[in-house]
């Protein structure tokens, strides 16, 4: 099966992923369904590294969110978690006890979703290399403050 019948396939059945995504609509449900990922995850990192990356960057996404440290539109919110559990289901348009076949529809759709929220993920990853320097900054002072009343 190519992307495009893979993508066509997950817009017809969007609504179902979608509405099973209001049942993680906390924190602690979230990382339940985070946990799942990253262990589905740790056994394919290096088949589908794009892929991976994408799927980790929605999970940071989303518990950020959860820790209002970052702002999702309800619509998108909901597309990602949809996308995370469909990653995680077994039995989706391909299931996973296919070899290869089986994991490459999950990235598929995963590169889907990041495609159609190119936007929101570039406001997140300004947001984070704001926050990035702004820890190096601090690192950077606590530094100089320390080796300033060494001199005293």
């Amino acid at each position: 099966m190519d992307a495009k019948k893979i993508i066509d396939k997950f817009k017809q059945e969007q609504t179902k992923w979608i509405e099973k995504s209001k049942d993680y609509s906390s924190m602690d449900k979230f990382q339940e369904l985070g946990n799942k990922a990253y262990e589905k995850m740790g056994t394919n990192k290096d088949k589908f590294k794009d892929g991976i990356e994408g799927l980790t960057r929605f999970i940071k996404m989303t518990i950020d969110y959860f820790k209002d440290d970052f702002v999702i539109p309800k619509k998108e919110l909901m597309m990602i978690i949809g996308g995370i559990i469909y990653f995680v289901s077994p039995l989706d348009i391909v299931p996973d006890f296919i070899p290869i076949v089986g994991l490459l529809d999950d990235v598929t759709v995963i590169a889907f979703i990041t495609k159609q929220l190119s936007g929101l993920i570039g406001t997140y990853e300004k947001k984070d290399d704001v926050k990035k320097d702004i820890i190096n900054i601090k690192d950077y002072i606590d530094v100089e403050v320390n080796e300033i009343e060494e001199e005293k």
